[in-house]
């Protein structure tokens, strides 16, 4: 300890001398690092190498007693100590101050400072120094941890440069072919570069080499100090699918490889010096199988293929829309959007990520065609200060939000592929798309990194970074995500005989999935603003029954903070329509509110239900048109001034309304588009913007059919149209017209003599206005006669009659509506 507290006294001094380096961090947001790379691209082994050089009669392997003079030698000298501990303190000060896994690893920190330091001194050469950044960094067990030295990274990969690569974020021109993990630890070639110098295909197996299984030989390889390159950590099964996935690109280690061959089921041990011979461009070590007419994306950014991020397609033979999300980098927001827009009338997506390679795209124009639903979804935490390890939640969600709040969205199924090449944005997109209704995930468990990628310092040659954060579902705070395991639906990964045959089973399953489930979508409503203990809905549904199974299906009614109130059957609506099912039920006991419908489908003949979530909604809060304000600005010009009005009890429409307005074939211009107020009370009249219109002389009819579409939130709740006769020439203005007939409650209510009653006609007619007892007798006539449309208010003078409880009632043709009202003495 004492050792430990010298060089850091040390170290103060050597910063105040050597002043070359800095660090920053934004405390509260993350930070994206451009230069950054999305995966390693180490240098391959020198093609002229055999001309300078021969294949070693000895593998780096077979010299384990020579191992630490290789490491000290391949690189020469380390720096001075000076300098190897002022890059070391740079990093362990930022990670002591800023890391945000101290927790949920229950790391040691002085152990694990102490152990590293004490490793390094004068003799420590560049190579051994480069060794223990990256364990270092390793042990803080997230993608974003990487402490690299590149001028080692970047040697050339010849024969017995002891550099151990792992992990599949790093692309393969090394080694010339695609691979990843099976169940019993073996290596499963998935694709295959042309004319591979050991002949390898789609179903061989790397075993291992020099007769050692690879499991074995990379836990010996990784413990003996070599340096070594690619991200790992995340969560467990991550961690150690990644320590594995470097067995074909380490072949520079060694003299043989073993080979289980797919075709034979022989086991060929076969020379590796073939392998100077490959000379490939960039190939992108993605865990997946290629899909006809969908090319992969341009990762690797080969500049003989179009850039891209995300490419689309549609499957062959099917209507499911197929999408590579390969990164949240550089254009991929827009290209995500442009898939999802490209595909959203196909019967069912699948969006491939399984090799997602972060980015800071968070893809929301394309989320937002998929969702109908406000989300929170996630937030981040980072330290709460210097001195203690515990984490603050930041309750930054609207960084993650996915707003959503349309009623056009995609109601079908959605796929997700995952697997542990998914990381950091990959991670967090994945979390926010399970927010949606219809997605299920297959595959494997992403990587568990969502922590974000931090500069720890500014130092020439080295790449040092990590993660500052944390994440959690805003519902359930405290409940951390990173070095999580992702919650997959259907756990499925490759197999040798589907690959030998170009089978891609991940893909396959999705599909099986699609194409068997029984479910619910495209529900329709009659009208989306309902009258309680008046309107019935009348909904539709298209019911999906691909193994024509039996099927019950049930609309659920819930409020809009997703409170069951009430359900219903739905029904087949007629044999030769059997996908189309339909539910009538009369609103008798809801209050007035907003509320979701979702539909359930259970199937009874395998046992299982699905429940598509809040796919569309409606309001028992009545909104009307109470009046124009009609003038006239010219000859077929005119200005229309609407006052809409919540005429409900106790329900506030509480969001912004934005209304808009259609208007017959005459009418050539409307202006505004759309106009807005602010949240409506009960009983509150609001004012809106006038709208300017111009008419076709030609065609004039001296009328408006006028329609007013009414949203809150973005959702079309209220349709509120008339029809209003105007004269097409001369300058007038006509009064404030109501559009509705309507009885308002009198006030003051109870009261003991006197009391006002407001009432109004849409239209001109013979109105009565009486006045009853509780036993239902006619004790006051207050109006009996032909009255213009327009407002009114009556004065009732209850002075002559008994305290008690009275109904006053309004009668204009077919029009009837009646009111309480209490009378006090």
């Amino acid at each position: 300890m004492m050792k430990a507290l010298y060089l850091s006294f040390f170290l103060i001094i050597v910063i105040s001398c050597f002043n070359t380096f800095s660090y920053s961090q934004e405390a509260n947001h993350r930070i994206n690092n451009p230069d950054q790379p999305l995966f390693f691209t180490p240098k391959s082994h020198d093609p002229n190498f055999l001309k300078s050089a021969k294949f070693p009669d000895k593998s780096f392997y077979q010299r384990k007693s020579e191992w630490k003079h290789i490491i000290d030698t391949t690189w020469g000298p380390g720096a001075p100590l000076a300098e190897k501990l002022m890059i070391f303190n740079t990093y362990a000060n930022v990670i002591h101050d800023k890391f945000s896994g101290f927790q949920s690893l229950k790391l040691n920190w002085d152990s694990l400072y102490n152990h590293y330091l004490n490793q390094i001194n004068d003799s420590t050469s560049k190579g051994a120094f480069a060794a223990i950044m990256n364990h270092f960094a390793y042990n803080l067990k997230e993608a974003h941890a990487l402490a690299l030295d590149d001028s080692v990274f970047y040697t050339a990969l010849n024969p017995g440069i002891p550099i151990l690569l792992i992990s599949s974020l790093i692309d393969i021109e090394h080694f010339g072919a695609v691979t990843t993990i099976l169940p019993d630890s073996a290596t499963l070639i998935l694709r295959v570069a042309p004319n591979h110098p050991l002949n390898l295909q789609p179903g061989d197996i790397i075993l291992g080499y020099e007769g050692i299984p690879w499991k074995n030989l990379v836990k010996e390889l990784f413990n003996a100090g070599i340096p070594f390159i690619g991200r790992t950590g995340g969560c467990k099964s991550a961690d150690t699918y990644h320590n594995l996935m470097g067995a074909g690109m380490n072949w520079h280690l060694f003299s043989t490889i073993d080979i289980l061959k797919y075709s034979t089921g022989d086991t060929l041990h076969q020379s590796l010096e073939p392998m100077l011979t490959l000379k490939l461009p960039s190939m992108s070590n993605n865990e997946q199988l290629p899909i006809k007419n969908i090319p992969f994306p341009n990762v690797v950014r080969n500049p003989n293929l179009p850039y891209s991020d995300v490419t689309y397609g549609i499957l062959e033979n099917t209507n499911i829309g197929y999408i590579f999300l390969s990164n949240e980098k550089d254009f991929a927001d827009n290209q995500f959007f442009n898939a999802v827009n490209s595909l959203k009338n196909t019967d069912a997506l699948i969006i491939d990520m399984r090799m997602n390679h972060g980015g800071w795209a968070l893809l929301n124009n394309g989320l937002d065609i998929l969702f109908n639903e406000f989300n929170k979804t996630l937030a981040d935490a980072f330290r709460c200060n210097t001195s203690t390890f515990y984490l603050c939640p930041q309750s930054n969600w609207a960084s993650y939000q996915i707003a959503g709040n349309k009623p056009d969205y995609f109601d079908k199924p959605i796929a997700v592929l995952l697997g542990p090449s998914s990381f950091s944005m990959g991670d967090i997109n994945a979390y926010r798309i399970k927010y949606h209704p219809m997605v299920r995930f297959f595959g494997k468990s992403s990587h568990g990194s969502l922590g974000g990628d931090t500069s720890a310092g500014d130092i020439k040659n080295w790449w040092l970074h990590y993660p500052s954060a944390d994440m959690y579902h805003t519902n359930d705070p405290g409940n951390y995500l990173e070095r999580k395991e992702f919650p997959i639906d259907f756990p499925v990964w490759f197999n040798k005989d589907d690959v030998a045959k170009g089978i891609d089973p991940i893909v396959e399953k999705a599909k099986e999935w699609i194409n068997n489930l029984a479910y619910g979508h495209s529900l329709v409503l009659n009208k989306m603003s309902l009258m309680t203990e008046k309107d019935t809905i009348h909904a539709t549904a298209i019911i999906e029954n691909p193994e024509s199974h039996d099927l019950s299906a049930m609309l659920i009614i819930e409020s809009i903070d997703k409170t069951v109130v009430d359900s219903t059957q739905i029904a087949q609506s007629a044999q030769n329509q059997e996908k189309q099912w339909q539910a009538h039920f009369t609103i008798s006991d809801l209050p007035e509110n907003f509320y979701w419908l979702s539909v359930k489908v259970e199937d009874k003949t395998n046992g299982t239900f699905f429940t598509n979530k809040h796919m569309t909604r409606f309001t028992t809060v009545p909104l009307i048109l109470d009046s124009l304000d009609i003038k006239k600005l010219a000859d077929y010009k005119y200005t229309i001034q609407p006052y809409i009005k919540n005429e409900g009890d106790f329900k506030s429409i509480e969001q912004t309304i934005s209304v808009k307005l259609n208007a017959n074939p005459w009418v050539t211009f409307i202006a505004p588009s759309e106009a807005y107020c602010a949240a409506l009370k009960p009983g509150q009249v609001q004012k809106l913007t006038a709208f300017k219109l111009s008419c076709d002389t030609a065609t004039f009819q001296s009328h408006f059919d006028l329609k007013f579409i009414v949203s809150s939130q973005g959702w079309p709740y209220w349709v509120l149209d008339t029809t209003i006769a105007v004269t097409p020439t001369s300058i007038n203005e006509r009064p404030l017209l109501p559009l509705t007939n309507l009885l308002n409650q009198n006030y003051p209510n109870p009261f003991n003599s006197q009391s006002t009653i407001q009432w109004q006609l849409a239209k001109g007619n013979r109105a009565s206005l009486s006045v009853y007892d509780i036993m239902g007798r006619k004790v006051a006539v207050l109006v009996d006669e032909y009255q213009p449309a327009g407002k009114y208010e009556t004065l009732i003078n209850a002075s002559t009659l008994p305290k008690g409880i009275y109904f006053y009632q309004l009668k204009a043709g077919k029009f009837i509506q009646t009111k309480k009202m209490i009378v006090v003495k």
